[in-house]
């Protein structure tokens, strides 16, 4: 009797399962754009995206020990850069269920990641200059809520993150040295968005605090 109780209980949980994995609403999109600079324990990140019934723009966090305020890397040093990708913010609308949502009190994104190849930094040389390296990288999937309680997907393509270092040579008694600069993330298949002076000036702008140390580090070297 009891087996025959789980036989006529069984397709009842099962379209349960199916029924709520098929009320997440996911959207594929067809831009995106997400800059970040050295982390100086506040906001240092920009993004942008959009597709059919959904467009998203704010600021937030890029998170990882490497893209610190005043980090540094010696020549030869092998890097595998990944981040942790808080958009705390969200101007902007989504659809689900038919109905518009207004970010960014009734739009939340949650936490995500970028995980990138390991590079090698260059031997370096004489003079001041910037180092830029381009690598595999896939974007975590983007999940957020809505104000009704509702959740939703965003699916971002798998590309590339683009790191730019600022290097200094040895002198006056500091050895040769990288700083990371800024960063993005470019995704295959999808156009950039536009690049946004508010999004650029985050991504770069407070990076100008750590720039400061960085020149007064590079006219000590010369």
């Amino acid at each position: 009797m009891k087996r025959f109780r789980w036989a006529l209980a069984l397709p009842f949980l099962l379209f349960l399962q199916f029924a709520y994995a098929g009320s997440i609403t996911t959207f594929n999109l067809s831009n995106f754009t997400y800059y970040f600079g050295a982390n100086l324990g506040g906001d240092n990140a920009g993004y942008a995206f959009g597709g059919p019934g959904i467009y998203l723009t704010g600021g937030g966090s890029a998170s990882c020990e490497w893209c610190s305020a005043g980090q540094s890397f010696s020549p030869g040093a092998y890097l595998v850069p990944d981040v942790s990708v808080d958009f705390e913010s969200s101007e902007g609308a989504v659809m689900v269920g038919g109905q518009w949502y207004q970010g960014p009190y009734n739009v939340v994104l949650f936490v995500s990641s970028i995980t990138a190849q390991g590079f090698t930094f260059p031997a370096g040389g004489k003079v001041p200059s910037t180092f830029t390296v381009t690598l595999p990288a896939s974007f975590g999937l983007v999940q957020g809520e809505v104000g009704s309680g509702a959740l939703f997907d965003v699916n971002v393509p798998s590309g590339e993150l683009v790191l730019t270092f600022d290097y200094y040579p040895a002198g006056n008694g500091y050895p040769a040295s990288y700083y990371f600069a800024n960063a993005y993330y470019k995704a295959q298949g999808i156009a950039g968005v536009p690049e946004p002076g508010a999004i650029f000036l985050m991504a770069t702008g407070l990076a100008g605090m750590v720039g400061a140390v960085r020149r007064k580090r590079g006219r000590l070297a010369v």
